[in-house]
């Protein structure tokens, strides 16, 4: 065992986020600074967006990060109370102007990372934001009694995010699902196809007719109370088959489907009701006893039968991963200010800087991705010596690093050569 350790001071630059440099670089891909200054003080944005990278989860933490060399040269380093007066002065016109570049940025990386992939498929969900300020505008207790912001997500299958709406915390989980879906699903080109799912909270006609309008496909979860009547009005005509599918735990599962009749639809005036059932327990004297689960679709039985369309539902399960990722990586459990506008700017920037980072995330593991945890590991966090001359910063990192670091910026560089620099998801 080591009994003496020494401390010797040297006068050498040091920084722990050498990897900011890649995150420069894909910054300088997408134009990034020029289009937020369209929007208002790219400079603070920018420093904002580099912190969340870095892993600060609070304002104050930008007042440590002002002393660290690299951040400090490659942002401006801002007091975390002029941060604070900046995310207060935003306008609601540019909160929604920020969302809208958030959205397309989301577009472009994806283009960029996954060009030949022609199915969109969007999951939609909500998700509480506990918090312990009592004076904060827009904290209630919610459903499940938590004193709470609410937001509403939409991710893609490979986990980008495309919307993110901030609001009070007893809002109900489905409202402004409807205006979300529209702005997305506009920039979708139109040779792809176009796939949505999401839980109960969005089952209604509303949802329902925007997404045939945009010609998309869904799956969405019915409540008991819808379910149950279609069920008792249908239940003499009902085929029910056995199922592939594990659900309830059971692998004793049945499956039916039948006619879901609806008014004022778009060009039809059904959808499709997938029933499937386990059963409870032991068969009694009155028949065997089942618990059901169904799911409305615009799936046609020749399209998808109803295993399929059970199995695609439950890829809406990921979306909660990627909530999950983002609040653990972004420390969205917290928000900090007390003005509900100015947490909705800290929370866009932060889903820009979560893009950034599931961008870089297929660089490490091209064919999953990994969670934001790792990412910041093992692309950010890296140790180096910053040696400044004149209008020019060098990087020394020891040997196996400065080359995994070499390698990556030109995987970066030729992931954009190959993709389109072209502002990508507006409809054509």
């Amino acid at each position: 065992m080591i009994q003496n350790i020494s401390i010797e001071p040297i006068r050498k630059e040091l920084s722990s986020n050498g990897g900011l440099l890649y995150f420069s670089n894909l910054t300088n891909h997408l134009n990034l600074e020029k289009r937020l200054n369209k929007i208002s003080e790219s400079s603070k944005i920018m420093t904002l967006l580099n912190g969340f990278i870095t892993g600060a989860d609070c304002l104050d933490d930008y007042d440590s990060l002002a002393n660290e060399d690299f951040f400090s040269n490659i942002v401006t380093p801002y007091a975390s109370t002029t941060l604070g007066k900046f995310l207060r002065s935003i306008s609601n016109r540019q909160i929604e102007e920020l969302s809208s570049l958030s959205t397309d940025l989301a577009f472009e990386l994806r283009k960029t990372h996954f060009p030949e992939s022609n199915d969109f498929i969007l999951t939609m969900d909500s998700t509480p934001h506990e918090q312990a300020g009592q004076k904060m505008e827009g904290v209630a207790w919610n459903y499940a009694n938590k004193w709470c912001l609410d937001s509403l997500n939409a991710f893609d299958q490979f986990g980008f995010s495309y919307g993110f709406s901030l609001r009070p915390g007893n809002t109900y989980s489905g409202n402004g699902a409807e205006l979300m879906i529209r702005d997305i699903f506009k920039r979708v080109p139109r040779h792809m196809k176009r796939f949505f799912r999401a839980d109960s909270a969005y089952g209604n006609s509303g949802v329902y007719k925007e997404l045939l309008n945009t010609g998309a496909h869904f799956t969405i979860c019915l409540k008991e109370n819808v379910w149950s009547s279609i069920l008792q009005n249908n239940e003499s005509h009902l085929k029910w088959k056995r199922s592939k599918v594990n659900f309830f735990d059971s692998d004793s599962c049945e499956t039916a489907s039948c006619a879901y009749f609806l008014k004022d639809l778009p060009s039809r005036n059904f959808l499709r009701v997938v029933f499937i059932r386990a059963p409870k327990g032991e068969e009694t004297l009155f028949g065997k006893e089942y618990r059901y689960y169904a799911i409305v679709t615009s799936f046609g039985e020749h399209e998808k039968d109803n295993d399929k369309v059970i199995l695609f539902y439950k890829g809406r399960s990921n979306a909660e991963n990627f909530i999950k990722d983002l609040k653990m990586g972004m420390d969205f459990y917290h928000f900090p200010c007390q003005k509900l506008s100015a947490n909705k700017v800290w929370g866009t920037v932060g889903i820009i800087s979560y893009n950034l980072m599931r961008f870089a995330a297929f660089i490490l593991e091209p064919k999953t991705g990994c969670f934001i945890k790792k990412t910041r590991n093992k692309m950010v966090k890296l140790a180096c010596i910053m040696i400044k001359h004149a209008r020019t910063i060098t990087l020394r990192f020891n040997h196996h690093i400065a080359e995994e670091v070499i390698r990556i910026q030109k995987k970066i560089h030729s992931i954009f050569q190959v993709g389109t620099r072209r502002p990508w998801g507006f409809s054509s």
